[in-house]
């Protein structure tokens, strides 16, 4: 019989949310792209790229890193947007070719928070 302790409960952890965010990533962005209503090319271009890296992190290796580093990267950079946006201009910010907005850093924010936490809570090195 083997007894599951929480250490072994949360070693997967970051590996499946870098599964989960890099199919809904890799799926959600050509669908962007080719939509009549896209804000930022190179915005969704960025989210495709995150979300082979987080595949290659979830299913190869790396996953509690990719994780940390996404996570508190994606944090601080929402944070950062809500604080140095355009107030009269729905907080938009452009950074490089990116034009980003109120809704952005919100998801952002919320997105870093949780992939971060996936990342905290997770116990060893969470392989592929």
């Amino acid at each position: 019989m083997t007894v599951r302790t929480a250490t072994h409960r949360t070693a997967n952890v970051a590996r499946w949310a870098c599964r989960i965010l890099g199919v809904l990533f890799v799926a959600t962005s050509p669908i962007v792209v080719f939509s009549a209503d896209t804000p930022s090319r190179w915005h969704t271009l960025l989210h495709f790229v995150t979300g082979l890296v987080a595949l290659y992190a979830g299913f190869r290796g790396g996953a509690k890193v990719f994780c940390l580093v996404f996570g508190g990267g994606y944090l601080v950079f929402g944070a950062l947007g809500l604080v140095l946006g355009d107030p009269a201009a729905d907080r938009m910010w452009h950074v490089g070719p990116l034009h980003l907005m109120t809704g952005d850093h919100l998801f952002h924010v919320v997105l870093g928070a949780v992939v971060l936490a996936a990342g905290v809570v997770t116990r060893g090195r969470a392989t592929g």
